[in-house]
């Protein structure tokens, strides 16, 4: 994986076709992270809840989905939100 490439913004209907069925793998606060499954592909999202409600649906690399789990099995939520930054993802 390159750096800088370990997410992606992606529209609402791409989110849409990559997540036919979706399934909520963990809630922290201001987003959620889903597993997305379309065509027996599964892809990696997290949805960012801003509080003017809208929102934002991010496409995540299997590698940096694994870091952001440990993280958070960790129960390091300062670690993760720095990660996230990093990678341009804020809480609003």
């Amino acid at each position: 994986m390159e750096i800088g490439h370990e997410v992606r913004y992606v529209h609402y209907e791409e989110f849409q076709q990559k997540a036919q069925e979706k399934k909520i793998i963990y809630r922290i606060p201001h987003a959620e992270l889903i597993e997305g499954i379309a065509n027996g592909k599964t892809t990696y999202f997290i949805t960012v809840h801003y509080h003017n409600s809208s929102g934002a649906n991010i496409e995540v690399q299997p590698e940096a989905w694994k870091e952001i789990i440990k993280r958070i099995k960790d129960r390091d939520d300062d670690s993760l939100w720095q990660l996230l930054n990093s990678w341009g993802i804020y809480r609003r």
